[in-house]
């Protein structure tokens, strides 16, 4: 739980692989942070980063290769000396990092802040090598929340170039798309719900009937 205690310990999400799939929360908080706990494996651009913005680090793998348990104590040692610590971790921490750090660090009075730092949808796609952007050719995305029909045929009909991603948390707003788009073969999109790629090629459309967001990627150019 989060309270108001002097000491906090942030566990931001992040893609070891690319800094740059940070979202600007998880770079503020690296930024306002006191010392950051790092990988060994995460890209160096991660390292440049701290660096250039002159943030102490220390590496995971110097701190403990031991138990869980002394993981946590090495991590607490750090806050006796500073008021905020961050760990990065690879994905996303609200699912991969549960109640351990919470139970630990709260007999200690630290705040335990969980930082969603890389989107969703990037995290998903990365884990399949399938990249949101090609930065070798500069490549630009944007987001979109339609809520209606007629706004999903304006972001199309706008003459966006680049990457479209829209994002739907309502089945049936998803399903009238997926329908018009398997009346156009020329249009190629993927699909993403609860973490996983999605074809549909047969109708009627058979979706989940519970999921948080659902992603359509198209290449609009």
């Amino acid at each position: 739980m989060y309270t108001q205690n002097k000491k906090k310990f942030y566990i931001v999400g992040s893609n070891p692989n690319d800094f740059f799939d940070m979202t600007i929360e998880g770079v503020e908080t690296l930024l306002k942070s006191e010392i950051v706990i790092v990988s060994k494996f995460f890209h160096r651009s991660f390292k440049s980063f701290l660096k250039d913005n002159n943030k102490n680090f220390v590496y995971k793998e110097d701190i403990s290769n031991k138990e869980e348990i002394e993981f946590y104590e090495s991590i607490f040692n750090l806050l006796k000396k500073n008021n905020s610590v961050v760990y990065l971790v690879s994905g996303d921490p609200y699912f991969n990092y549960k109640n351990n750090f919470e139970d630990f660090f709260s007999k200690r009075k630290v705040d335990v802040i969980k930082v969603i730092g890389i989107l969703e949808i990037a995290s998903w796609v990365n884990k399949k090598n399938e990249f949101l952007t090609n930065r070798k050719k500069n490549s630009s995305i944007s987001f979109h929340f339609p809520d209606t029909v007629n706004e999903i045929k304006k972001i199309l009909d706008d003459g966006l170039s680049g990457k479209l991603v829209l994002i739907f948390k309502e089945n049936k707003l998803l399903e009238k798309l997926l329908k018009q788009f398997s009346k156009k073969s020329k249009i190629k999109y993927k699909l993403y719900i609860n973490g996983q790629r999605k074809d549909f090629k047969k109708l009627p459309l058979k979706l989940e009937s519970q999921f948080s967001n659902a992603y359509v990627i198209l290449n609009h150019e």
